[in-house]
């Protein structure tokens, strides 16, 4: 029997109910011909955690996940009694091989980074990309068609110009990233992109280069 890898670089979680705008639809049609894509449409937390589950397993090649969903302060899902809190997805995402890039298409989903923060021992993601408040979703699919064309780039000019590339061709959109660095405060923690320089004392293209 033979068995085939799994090696897509990039999975798109869609958690939403079945009537509600699934933005990940889009993305799949316009870039799953050129870019390998693991693709699930799920509707509990069960599903979710079982998608994600298989696209780590054994993926060397693993390096984007966007997960399309509801989110407040405690953590992501439609309902919060079916809902995956980040403590639970922080365990879950630490069984990649190597951290992912991780992209939260949700309400109050930077709080991820928060509730992560400061980091002890291994990096549950290699950075996050979510908004501080609420979001409307053709603003969360505007930012994930960018954010899929920008795989393309080199990864630390992807790293580095990814939200000011965001900001100016989205207007308006609130996105942010926070990337993980040892701060001023002595400690490591995920930093927002807009104040790493006021936080840790250096800008975040001079952590990438050294």
């Amino acid at each position: 029997m033979q068995i085939v890898a799994n090696d897509e670089p990039i999975m798109l979680l869609q958690w939403v109910g079945p009537n509600e705008h699934k933005e990940t639809e889009t993305a799949l049609a316009k870039f799953g011909g050129d870019v390998k894509i693991m693709y699930a449409d799920v509707q509990t937390k069960a599903q979710a955690v079982a998608a994600i589950e298989k696209w780590l397993n054994g993926n060397r090649n693993a390096q984007f996940l966007f997960i399309g969903t509801h989110g407040d302060d405690a953590g992501l899902g439609p309902t919060a009694a079916d809902g995956l809190d980040w403590p639970e997805l922080k365990a879950l995402l630490l069984r990649a091989v190597r951290p992912v890039a991780l992209w939260l298409g949700a309400c109050h989903s930077s709080f991820a980074a928060q509730a992560w923060s400061p980091i002890i021992g291994r990096l549950p993601v290699e950075y996050i990309v979510g908004f501080p408040g609420a979001i409307l979703p053709d603003d969360v699919e505007n930012v994930l068609l960018k954010l899929v064309e920008m795989t393309g780039l080199d990864p630390i000019t992807f790293v580095d110009q990814e939200i000011p590339k965001l900001r100016k061709s989205i207007s308006n959109t609130t996105v942010e990233m926070h990337y993980p660095a040892y701060t001023k405060a002595k400690i490591t923690e995920y930093v927002n992109f807009d104040s790493f320089v006021t936080v840790v004392g250096l800008t975040l293209k001079e952590i990438l280069q050294r």
